[in-house]
């Protein structure tokens, strides 16, 4: 994954958010786990995108800022504990000139797309269960088997 530093969060935190910049504010969590989850299934494998949390949409930081160490390792390890398959993304604290700060989370394309910020089921007897793995890329493998035979048949899937 590419490094970035401080310096380079700052001016992509000052540009205009892009396909691979979102902001948020601390208060916005469904939004947290919905901009990962789609930097992970949109971003090219390895380039990340940058989720700023305690990042108003035009750019300001939210002040006060609560504990980012806590705020990292906690609430947004459960957010993005909810995605399945989990993705990778590191989250680094960022400050500006003035010594405020503001969470960047940094989430590469992945390989292991697509993701979801809710869990799969499949029916077993009369229950509706939480997929397993395997049965989640039995999912995938059926999808992508249709669409490639639609493909084939010069037919939308």
């Amino acid at each position: 994954m590419i490094e970035l530093s401080n310096q380079d969060l700052l001016a992509r935190l000052r540009s205009d958010e892009d396909h691979f910049t979102e902001r948020k504010t601390f208060k916005d969590r469904n939004g947290w786990l919905r901009t990962a989850v789609a930097f992970a299934n949109s971003a090219p494998i390895g380039w990340p995108g940058i989720l700023f949390i305690g990042v108003t949409r035009d750019g300001r930081i939210e002040t006060p800022a609560p504990d980012l160490d806590n705020l990292q390792r906690k609430d947004l390890g459960n957010e993005f504990a909810r995605a399945y398959p989990p993705f990778y993304y590191l989250p680094k604290i960022v400050m500006d000139e003035t010594g405020q700060q503001c969470l960047a989370v940094l989430v590469p394309g992945s390989a292991e797309r697509p993701h979801f910020t809710g869990k799969s089921y499949v029916r077993v007897g009369s229950e509706s269960m939480e997929a397993s793995e395997s049965q989640f890329v039995e999912l995938i493998t059926q999808r992508q088997s249709k669409e490639q035979s639609a493909k084939h048949l010069g037919m939308e899937a």
